[in-house]
Parts: C-alpha cells; structure tokens; sequence
C-alpha cells in the first residue's frame, strides 16, 4: 500500500480533500463535495454536521481510502462552532432551528452574527489586556460573543461546544480506525485563543464568563489524549502550504476569498497593534503546548464577506445573463471596447463612484459623489456598459480595502516590504495590478500553486508535521506573470495612475474599511 497523507480543507460551501505521497509531497488524488450553509434572517445563518458527514463519505468513498496507509491528517475549516450533547464519548447533535425538513441544524456558521447584545457586554467586562488581542474589541462573528448567546437560550441544557476544524478532526480520526476521546480543551501559551474561538483560552478566562452548564471540548476527561492528526482554522492552512521563516517580518499573506484574511509573523515584535489581532501564539510552533513560551507572535486582520460583493452584482444587475458563465472574461472583454470607444481608461469613468457598505441592504450599494461634494445614491441601469462600470468599482473598492489593513499594521509599526496573496480574488489581475499602482514600495505575488487546493495543501503539511514532531514548512514560491489590463499608453498611464491614488483618498473619507 502507498504511503499517503491527507489533506481536509472545509470552506463555507465545500468540503474538499486530498491525498498525498508521503514521501514526495506530490498530490496523487482530490475531490471535493458540496456542504449548504441556511440563513433564518436576524443574523442566525447555520450548517448541518450531518452534510458534512455525508460529504466525508462520499469523498472517501471517491478516493478509495481504503487502499492506501494514511501515515498523517490535517485538516483545516471555517470557524464555526459544533454544539451537541455529551453522552460518553460520544457528541449528540442538538438542534438549533427546527425546520420542516427535519434538519439538524447543529453548527452555528463562521457568518452568524446574531449575538449583539452579548458582544457589547463582553467588551464591557473583559479586560483590556485581552481586547488588546483583537484590536481592541470583540465581534459578534466571534465564538466567544456566539458562545454567551448560545448560553443564554439554552442555559439549562448541559450543551458541549467544539470548534468545527476540531471536531472534523476528531470525526475523520475516528473513521480512519483511531480511537480517540472527544477532544479536550486545553489553553495556549498565552492563554488567548486563536481568532477568538473556543478551544486556548484560559481556565481563568472561563470561569470570568460564569457559563452556567456549557462545555467547552470533552467534560468527562481532564487530559488531552494523543491526537493522530491536528487542525486549525481554514485561512492558516492556507499560510501553511507557503510558509517559511523567510516570511518573518516582512511579508504580509492575504487570503482572499468568501471574506478576506491577513496574516503575518514576527519573532522580533509581540506588541499590540490597533485594529489588528494578535499576538496569537502556537500557531506556527508548540502546537501540542509543549512550552509555555513561543518565539513566533501570530498576527491577523480579516474583512468580511469581501467575495459576496461580486456575487450580489452578478445576482442583482439586470444586465447579467445566466448564460455568462465566464463573468470575468466577458466583463474584461466588454471593458475594452469600452475603452477603446472613450478612448481612456474605465478607471476615469469611474472617478466618482464608490460601493458604500453601508448600503448594503439595498439592492445597489453604489454612490456617487457631485461636484458640491454630496453623496448620492446611485442605482443600476440595465446596460453591459453600467455592469462593466459597477465591476470595476468593485474590484477598487476591494483593492483600498487591502491597502487600509496594509496602513494598519504599517501604523502599528510594522513594515510589510511583500504582499503574497491567494484565494480566489487573487486570480483577478486588475485588483492586483491596481494594489501595485497603490503600493509602490511593496512587492506582490501570488503562489504558483492552485489557490483552490492551497487550503488542501497547507492541512496535508499540518498534520505531516504533527505526525513527525517536526516544525511547519512549506515550499518556496514563485511570482505568477500577470497580463497588464490598466491601459498602457504612456499619456494616460500616468493620468490612471495618479486617479487611484486620489481615489483610494476620496475612498477613506466616504466609506473606508471595516476591519473586522
């Protein structure tokens, strides 16, 4: 039998995983399965542990696990929360939403944002040398604010919560032959979990929050058994498959997918940094807690739902076929006619509209901005040309917010001299060549690896080095050529240029970034 290792990436909509020479790091197979999320309006959106499970099956059974010695596991999932009850060894789905299709509706998803009044308590009675690790504050988006909302509907119920790459993790072990106990929780070295989700933090920390009957990991057991693999939340895995100490302090990883991620490490800086999290500890080393110190500080700033502003134009413009199954090649080709016709850049037709977030409810989230200086809300016209218009502002809306998280962690002292960026947005030339225009001191490149198999990838060299006791190490990575779509005449090259610069200005004082 081949010596294999595996790989678990679970996005928001797609269970993915892969198999890999243990000895050669080659990819031999992948297949990925479909996993719905459900929203039920006042911010509760949910999964179901048992489409995950179905999921699982289905892959394995693609693959034919069985005909290859699996030597490690890693896996990698959004960061959401299980709840069930403990019974033994055992988790029992609890049911959050009844529905009439008989659902277990047992994960409460990474997007759920339902817990307001719970967040605003919490940064009222934590103290500040922890809201310092999240830029000051909690999010509703967060397990902890998640967990006390849970705790008070359900306060009498004796629920167990895990986080879910954890309890994937746990599932696939078990399925693979392992016998292994329910995970147990246990903090990292400086008792602050990563993210904020349930699994690192502190006795101390749990006991401030007075839960009434909630555990937190496997309440039967005080010990932590031997795990055959390990886990973390999706974003990291995604560092991983690229990661080398070559990174160290100089270079900034986005993830730009569903929401975008941004992470970074230092082992000569541990500060805290204004609107950025961290520092996160055994991230990167003493995953199984070893030591009570770790070297490496684990920096993190995250903007939501970035990868749904294209989806709700392509979903809400009267001017989108069903048939274009091409958007991006059709919408560039459509802008160069464009251009071609107005003989200048997209760019300057643009110059004085913006996506505004806080119009999101509305069916057009755009403004525009008069000669008075008055913002005006500006609708759709049911043309390829306003489509094509509407396209761009986007992608500059999502460049300026990438250069805000940059001008963040730059004010929090920290130099970024490289932008290494993965996930789908980074597939998009024009957003990449736009935060060239807009970072000039700063290189930018993108793996050569697929960013679709980059989660994949990183949980294969997860667990391959939990199952060697060996740090993480990814692989050297290349610059991806890029084509050049701002228009290149040397007249209106420099024009296009110094628009975006005073764009991204005009953008901080309209709307800015919500760094999350």
């Amino acid at each position: 039998m081949q010596d294999v290792g595996i790989g678990v990436d679970l996005g928001s909509t797609e269970f993915r995983i892969g198999i890999f020479d243990y000895y050669t790091d080659s990819l031999v197979k992948e297949t990925k399965e479909k996993v719905p999320y459900f929203r039920h309006g006042n911010g509760i959106i949910t999964q179901c542990t048992s489409d995950i499970l179905t999921a699982v099956e289905k892959a394995f059974n693609t693959l034919y696990i069985q005909e290859y010695n699996i030597c490690s596991l890693g896996v990698g999932a959004t960061c959401s929360m299980v709840v069930g009850k403990q019974k033994d060894e055992n988790l029992i789905p609890f049911n959050l939403i009844h529905d009439k299709n008989g659902r277990y509706h047992d994960i409460i998803f990474w997007m759920h944002s339902a817990a307001i009044e719970e967040t605003e308590y919490l940064n009222n009675i934590t103290d500040e040398s922890i809201l310092c690790h999240f830029g000051g504050k909690f999010f509703p988006e967060m397990a902890i604010p998640k967990l006390l909302h849970l705790n008070k509907l359900y306060k009498d119920d004796g629920l167990t919560v895990l986080d879910l790459h954890i309890w994937l993790l746990w599932k696939i072990s078990l399925k693979l032959g392992h016998k292994e106990l329910m995970p147990v929780q246990e903090p990292n070295s400086n008792g602050i979990g990563h993210d904020g989700e349930l699994f690192g933090w502190s006795k101390e920390f749990y006991e401030h929050l007075q839960l009434n009957k909630i555990f937190i990991g496997n309440n039967a057991v005080i010990k932590k058994n031997e795990q055959f693999g390990d886990s973390c939340i999706d974003c990291y895995a995604s560092w991983f498959q690229c990661w080398s100490t070559a990174m160290l302090n100089r270079t900034l990883f986005v993830v730009a997918g569903t929401s975008t991620c941004f992470l970074y490490a230092s082992d000569c800086f541990e500060s805290f940094i204004p609107g950025i999290w961290g520092p996160f500890k055994d991230i990167l080393v003493n995953r199984k807690h070893i030591s009570k110190h770790d070297n490496y500080s684990v920096y993190e700033a995250g903007i939501s739902r970035t990868g749904v502003l294209l989806e709700k134009l392509l979903s809400t413009h009267p001017a989108v076929k069903d048939s274009d199954v091409n958007f991006l090649e059709t919408v560039e080709h459509k802008i160069d006619l464009i251009e071609q016709s107005d003989t200048q850049s997209i760019h300057l037709m643009i110059k004085n509209t913006f996506f505004h977030e806080d119009y999101e409810e509305f069916e057009s989230s755009f403004v525009q901005k008069d000669t008075s200086g008055s913002i005006l809300k500006e609708g759709y016209n049911p043309t390829l040309k306003d489509l094509a218009l509407k396209y761009v502002v986007i992608i500059e809306t999502l460049a300026f917010q990438i250069v805000d998280v940059i001008n963040a962690f730059e004010e929090g002292h920290i130099t970024i001299s490289k932008l290494l960026i993965t996930g789908s947005q980074a597939k998009n030339s024009r957003l990449l060549q736009i935060l060239q225009v807009l970072l000039e001191e700063i290189s930018i490149d993108t793996p050569c690896s697929e960013s679709s198999t980059a989660g994949v990838k990183g949980a294969y060299q997860l667990g391959k080095a939990h199952r060697n006791n060996t740090a993480l190490l990814g692989y050297p990575q290349e610059a991806t050529p890029r084509p050049c779509l701002l228009r290149t005449d040397d007249i209106c090259l420099t024009d296009v240029q110094e628009h975006l610069r005073e764009k991204y200005i005009s953008y901080g004082n309209i709307t800015g970034t919500k760094i999350r």
